[in-house]
């Protein structure tokens, strides 16, 4: 009987690969007596950046200077105050923000006032189509009634439909721009 030896060699590189996987989340640190320490957690405030070996997500052995140190020549052994103050790249973030946060106010802003101003043409529009639409009733001699004071119905005699007829005229000349719809 032959055995392949796939399955062996890929259950061994599987064995293999877990503590590297495991070593490249942890922490590595010297501490003060210049041992390494790996741990899952960061080191204390009292390790000094520099002695930072590997942390996750950060290449071992990169030394990142706090704010503190390059502005002012601080120890090593200083705390970072990089977590507290805001940097030059969230600030700008910051910026952009605000920046992005009052262009859509405005946007906004400018579409409720297109909209607003779109509605309110919509409304004359249909203002005039009704001015214009009476105006052509009381032209062409159609029976017009309207109710009175005392809440009959009478129709309008010539003089009455003419003085209609010039009142919906001057409406319309002040409303819809002298256009009849």
């Amino acid at each position: 009987m032959t055995r392949s030896f796939a399955p062996f060699l890929l259950a061994t590189a599987l064995i293999a690969a877990v503590p590297g996987a495991a070593l490249a989340a942890q922490w590595q640190w010297r501490d003060e007596a210049g041992r390494k320490v790996y741990s899952d957690t960061p080191p204390p405030p009292s390790v000094p950046e520099r002695n930072i070996l590997s942390a996750p997500g950060r290449v071992a052995g990169a030394y990142v200077p706090t704010n503190s140190e390059t502005a002012e020549g601080k120890s090593a052994g200083s705390v970072s105050t990089i977590a507290t103050t805001p940097t030059d790249s969230q600030a700008a973030l910051q910026a952009q923000k605000e920046g992005f946060e009052k262009r859509r106010a405005a946007r906004l802003k400018q579409e409720e006032d297109a909209a607003a101003k779109d509605a309110k043409q919509a409304q004359r529009t249909a203002r005039c189509q009704e001015l214009s639409n009476y105006a052509a009733g009381l032209s062409q001699n159609a029976r017009i009634a309207r109710i009175n004071s005392e809440g009959m119905r009478e129709a309008l005699d010539d003089a009455q439909r003419a003085a209609a007829l010039e009142r919906t005229n001057t409406t319309m000349a002040a409303e819809c721009n002298g256009t009849n719809g």
